[in-house]
């Protein structure tokens, strides 16, 4: 009698086991492969229009993955708002769904950087230098931190000059360059008086450099009084008198 219902039971163990697994559904690993080309994909999408040059995408850990969820299509939503504003770090908020399913959220840490050909300095370039092949050349940087001011190499930069410092090395920021001036500072140059009535000109000193239109000032040595007048050409300031 006991061995019956031993037999008995194991009997209906195995049938227990055999039945529930006959119910189970068929279950799939998420991995890192799954999400990351959609992280890079998105964040590619976002900046590539709006900054020219190479994006490099490295996502971080992800916490929990890989981790399995049923069996049926997988779909994987970026859920992050992106700024225009070029980062090097970031969390991308990702959302993976089965079948229109949510199955789990995820944040993920990444680091972007942004490469381009660009103006780079090869020796110290000194405030008011002149640029040119003797001091710059192309190379290909990481310029994430200058992704807006950077001078890329299309940049014609014939006929100027830095208003700051540059250090060997360093990549040229567009917003510290500027074409010649065609008024140099020291240099001699015509001033023309005018009125309504009459017009002289005079030598006289430069005090500061000028482009078209620049207020600045100049100063006589024949009167030894400085004046304040516009350029209006090249080595020519107008004083309206």
């Amino acid at each position: 009698m006991g061995d019956n219902l031993r037999n008995f039971l194991l009997i209906l163990s195995l049938i227990s086991v055999f039945f529930l697994t006959s119910l189970s559904v068929e279950a799939r690993e998420v991995n890192i492969s799954d999400i990351e080309p959609h992280i890079k994909k998105f964040l590619v999408n976002h900046y590539k229009p709006l900054y020219k040059g190479d994006i490099v995408v490295d996502c971080g850990r992800m916490p929990g993955v890989p981790f399995n969820v049923e069996d049926g299509k997988l779909e994987i939503k970026i859920n992050s708002v992106l700024r225009d504003e070029f980062r090097q770090r970031t969390v991308v908020r990702v959302s993976v769904y089965v079948d229109g399913k949510f199955q789990r959220a995820l944040g993920v840490p990444v680091t972007m950087a942004l490469y381009d050909k660009v103006w780079v300095a090869t020796q110290p370039i000194q405030r008011d230098d002149a640029l040119s092949a003797a001091n710059i050349q192309v190379e290909r940087r990481d310029i994430s931190r200058l992704a807006n001011t950077y001078a890329k190499a299309i940049t014609d930069l014939t006929n100027t000059r830095v208003k700051k410092t540059f250090n060997a090395g360093d990549i040229i920021d567009h917003r510290f360059v500027e074409k010649d001036p065609i008024v140099v500072r020291n240099a001699l140059v015509e001033v023309i008086f005018q009125s309504k009535t009459i017009s002289i000109a005079i030598p006289a000193q430069a005090m500061e450099n000028g482009h078209i239109g620049d207020i600045i000032r100049v100063k006589s040595d024949k009167f030894n009084k400085e004046y304040i007048g516009k350029v209006i050409d090249r080595g020519v300031v107008l004083v309206n008198i």
